[in-house]
């Protein structure tokens, strides 16, 4: 997996558990895509301080999956629904859609 998409996926799953700060430079990073300079003007701090911040919490949000796996179970569970609406595809229309609305509620 690419490395910022799957940074991008740790932050969706574990940005509460980072600091204010923390969380709003990795956001601008690897979500809105801004350079260190530019968030380094946005925040009024060196590039080097962007830097470490946004390296800093990289290895937080790598030990929280590492103890808690979300990112790995939630993958695991697309792939399953991916799996079910496959097989889906062998059952009559009403009952595939209803199964269908119950995977999208699951998702959400």
């Amino acid at each position: 997996m690419e490395k910022n998409v799957y940074a991008a996926e740790l932050l969706d799953a574990y940005r509460p558990l980072l600091t204010e700060k923390q969380a709003d430079i990795m956001s601008l990073y690897y979500e809105e895509d801004l350079s260190l300079s530019e968030i380094k003007e946005h925040y009024g701090i060196t590039r080097q301080a962007v830097l470490d911040n946004i390296k800093r919490a990289e290895k937080q949000l790598e030990r929280f999956e590492a103890g808690l796996g979300l990112v790995k179970l939630i993958a695991k569970h697309r792939r399953a629904a991916d799996e079910i609406r496959n097989l889906l595809e062998k059952v009559e229309p009403e009952t595939a859609h209803k199964i269908e609305i119950q995977l999208r509620k699951m998702e959400d």
